[in-house]
């Protein structure tokens, strides 16, 4: 994605996804929660918002690194088809099968929603680390920074 459209989507995604949040808010307070797409608003804006937020933050220069890229659009893809699968699932009954000792739905929202971000997100960022240090210049500047902050500090109390 060009350098000058990541940070615009980004906000964009987390503009978008607060007001279908909102919309599922509304539609909940006006119907008294008798609206079922309200239900698929909320889960298009979590969808949204969160990786929205992650991209936001991790915008270095205006510019996002590809695996944060992959893990965000990964996170999008894991809230969207997580959230929707556990709601459309068939209710739970006391004999119903159990995923890795969980009920369905509780184990996608934990297993998936829950774990998989969690192993994937601090990769990502891993891979990114040395894009975020500051780099030789950059370190030089703010020790210069520093000192004429000092030396302007130790004029105006007399040191």
């Amino acid at each position: 994605m060009e350098r000058s459209r990541q940070p615009r989507f980004a906000l964009a995604a987390v503009v978008i996804g607060l007001g279908l949040v909102f919309a599922a808010y509304v539609s909940a307070w006006v119907t008294g929660g008798g609206f079922p797409a309200g239900i698929w608003l909320m889960v298009a804006g979590v969808a949204l918002v969160l990786p929205g937020t992650i991209l936001l933050g991790g915008l270095r220069g205006g510019r996002a690194s590809r695996p944060l890229l992959l893990a965000t659009a990964f996170l999008l893809l894991v809230l969207a088809a997580g959230l929707g699968a556990a709601l459309l699932l068939p209710p739970e009954t006391v004999d119903g099968p159990l995923l890795l000792g969980v009920p369905r739905r509780a184990a996608i929202i934990l297993f998936g929603i829950g774990i998989a971000p969690s192993l994937v997100l601090p990769l990502a960022y891993a891979l990114d680390f040395d894009r975020a240090l500051l780099g030789p210049e950059s370190l030089a500047a703010l020790r210069d920074e520093c000192e004429r902050l000092r030396d302007q500090t130790s004029s105006r109390t007399g040191e």
